[in-house]
């Protein structure tokens, strides 16, 4: 990202390895980063709403942020879904995962 901090690239792989590491505040804003550089960004908006979705699942029923992650997870399905570049499978994927989730 030092070579290239203009490349959305970097930051939805950086984005990608917090997810897989369960740092999902950390990979959120790395991936709005990846978003603010190329707004038809499928593939972060998509990470996004994993994230949102996985503190949704693991916040108590009664915080009240709990509402907002949901929120802000279908949000997310809702801009991958519209994206000229999405990508139909990562979207049922998606979906799928929210399913399981009990937010879609």
């Amino acid at each position: 990202m030092r070579r290239a901090p203009n490349d959305p690239f970097g930051y939805n792989f950086l984005g990608y390895l917090y997810l897989q590491l369960h740092a999902y505040n950390e990979a959120i804003p790395v991936l709005k980063k990846a978003v603010s550089l190329n707004p038809d960004n499928c593939y972060a908006y998509s990470k996004l709403a994993e994230a949102y979705a996985h503190l949704y699942t693991t916040t108590a029923p009664g915080d009240g942020n709990r509402s907002g992650y949901k929120a802000l997870s279908l949000e997310g399905l809702k801009k991958a879904e519209n994206m000229a570049t999405r990508d139909p499978r990562r979207v049922a994927r998606l979906k799928e995962e929210l399913q399981r989730k009990g937010i879609y």
